[in-house]
């Protein structure tokens, strides 16, 4: 009885097996060269030709190796091991290396993927097995002087990450069998070295020369009044990368060259990073605004007459306004609204009506009338004109209602 439930159990167990393969997509990718590596889904796999085993539906398989352009593709894969293969062909690209340099050795990593600079697939430059031997048959890293953070995955686990100096013409050895212990040793064929090709492989050895990066960044003009415009311009080469922000702005995934136009409200400091396999560059640049606005408001003639017998109207002098307003978003003019920055308005200022009276006499004849200015006035009042009872005198301001103090702005 215990032996036919064995037996049991194994059948059971190579069905439920066979079933769990059955719902698998499984899909064949050949590569070139032969040393590329093979990315699902943003996590490395192995390097040279795979037969993958995948769940079904869509996913990113992306091939790299440094010196050759990567090659992505988006696919939908069907449960079974009906799809067709896949098929990454790399092209060769970018020119010979220069330095100064230094060599970065691995050892005891085996074929985890290398990453420099860099945690997304396109930081690829080889795999540890690449990069342990430095006797017969070299195998070795050779990056720019400087600092370089390395990343080493395997299977979408990270083992290792880290912040490394190298110096010129030194072999930097991290031993991973003792705790990544780090030991410099000279590397003297790097003063002999002239020039260097990124990729070279051969039986038991391979070469990786990664290029600088480098880039710059400017912003014009760095002193500015609220409202004015800044270029900001920068250019890099051999990087992946660019990105520009603020406290306030932020503009991600930056062509390798260009500008971008801005208006800061405040003092801004820009931030600009670009990176790529052979580095990381950082700079900032400052913009001082100009937050205070300055207006000015002026009427002429400053003083104006006003004269109004009964509903008549006997004077009645105009003023122009003229106002300059200087680093301010908007301009308002009250009564008239919104204004723009310098302009000129003619106004016929009329003063409060807010006196009254009772006169139930003809005006004597020494009689003058009200006014709103000292302007010589008739001696007498017109023959027609008679106050009535409780009838409402005119009465002005003194000044006339100009809006002289009427403008108001708002800048930064």
């Amino acid at each position: 009885m215990p032996r036919k439930l064995g037996l049991l159990l194994l059948v059971l167990t190579f069905l439920s097996a066979t079933f769990m393969m059955a719902q698998d997509a499984v899909v064949k990718v050949h590569v070139e060269p032969e040393e590329a590596f093979i990315f699902v889904d943003a996590q490395p796999v192995g390097e040279g030709m795979h037969t993958l085993t995948l769940s079904p539906g869509h996913h990113i398989i992306g091939v790299y190796n440094y010196g050759f352009k990567p090659m992505v593709k988006e696919v939908t894969l069907a449960a079974g091991n009906g799809n067709e293969d896949l098929r990454f062909y790399l092209e060769a690209a970018g020119g010979p290396v220069s330095g100064p340099w230094g060599v970065i050795q691995i050892e005891g990593l085996g074929r985890a993927a290398v990453l420099l600079n860099g945690k997304e697939p396109e930081y690829f430059v080889g795999h540890g097995d690449e990069f342990n031997n430095h006797i017969w048959w070299k195998q070795q890293l050779i990056v720019p002087v400087g600092t370089h953070y390395l990343t080493l995955n395997s299977k979408g686990r990270e083992l290792w990450s880290g912040k490394l100096e190298v110096p010129a013409n030194k072999r930097l050895i991290i031993d991973f069998n003792h705790n990544a212990q780090v030991t410099v040793k000279d590397w003297v064929e790097g003063e002999r070295m002239s020039s260097l090709p990124r990729f070279k492989a051969g039986t038991a050895s391979a070469t990786v020369a990664v290029a600088p990066v480098s880039g710059t960044f400017t912003a014009s003009p760095k002193a500015i009044n609220c409202n004015d415009k800044v270029t900001l311009t920068w250019n890099t080469t051999e990087t992946l990368h660019t990105l520009i922000k603020s406290d306030s702005e932020n503009f991600p995934e930056l062509p390798m060259t260009g500008r971008e136009t801005v208006s800061p409200k405040h003092s801004t400091t820009y931030n600009f990073k670009t990176s790529g396999p052979g580095g990381i560059i950082e700079s900032t640049e400052a913009v001082e605004v100009n937050p205070v606005v300055k207006a000015d408001l002026n009427s002429s003639p400053e003083d104006v007459h006003y004269l109004r017998i009964g509903d008549k109207i006997i004077t009645q002098d105009h003023a122009t306004l003229t106002w300059n307003v200087t680093n301010a978003d908007n301009v308002t003019l009250e009564p008239f609204g919104e204004v723009g920055a310098v302009g000129t308005n003619t106004v016929s200022p009329t003063p409060n009506e807010n006196a009254t009276g009772a006169i139930n006499e003809p005006a004597p004849t020494n009689w003058m009338p009200p006014t709103c200015a000292a302007d010589p006035m008739p001696k007498s009042p017109p023959s027609t004109w008679w106050a009535m009872s409780n009838r409402r005198l005119p009465a002005c301001s003194s000044p006339p209602d100009i809006p002289t103090k009427g403008i108001r702005t708002k800048g930064c």
